[in-house]
């Protein structure tokens, strides 16, 4: 994919590249990304880095605007693409107050990647900062059992079952907050 970048100059594959990003230089890079879309305005990557750089910067309106952009370029079965826009224009909502955009956002995440547990998680926050108790503690839930999931499916992978087994249990001998500490939801 870099040869696509080095076609909108230097500036755009140093961000890509990560120089910008890692020095902090998200003006900088906010720039360059201006360039890359005046040039190709459907450049569905260099939306979505841009918005990226303006969340950065904390320009969190100017950043869904970038994001639904990239949205809007995005190859439709390109779902990890989508659902990491999706997920980016949901954070950006939140840092607003805008919880009930943000939660759109994060369903829509959830739409594309169901497996993504950390998103149950957001949707989880965002229930959470509109009251709505009970919903967000379904969202831990399903997060708990997708977690769990994946450790099991990853220790299945080097260790024995017995193994699994013994993490398991130490799992569910935790309260929720201890093993998502991330959540809003608290535990007794």
């Amino acid at each position: 994919m870099t040869f696509i970048f080095v076609s909108f100059g230097e500036e755009l594959h140093q961000f890509c590249q990560n120089d910008l990003k890692r020095l902090r230089r998200y003006k900088d890079a906010e720039q360059a990304f201006d360039k890359a879309t005046e040039k190709k305005p459907n450049f569905s990557e260099a939306w979505y880095a841009h918005g990226m750089a303006l969340k950065l910067q904390e320009k969190y309106q100017d950043a869904i605007e970038s994001f639904n952009k990239a949205i809007s370029y995005y190859d439709p079965i390109d779902y990890d693409q989508l659902s990491r826009a999706w997920r980016q224009l949901g954070d950006s909502s939140w840092y607003l107050g805008e919880y009930q955009d943000a939660l759109k956002a994060f369903e829509k995440a959830i739409d594309y990647t169901p497996e993504d547990f950390i998103l149950y998680n957001w949707k989880a926050d965002a229930l959470a900062s509109l009251g709505r108790y009970p919903e967000a503690l379904k969202a831990i839930e399903v997060t708990s059992l997708r977690s769990t999931s994946l450790v099991c499916s990853c220790k299945m992978q080097i260790d024995s079952p017995l193994v699994v087994f013994h993490s398991l249990m130490l799992l569910s001998s935790l309260p929720l907050a201890r093993i998502f500490p991330f959540g809003l939801i608290a535990t007794k």
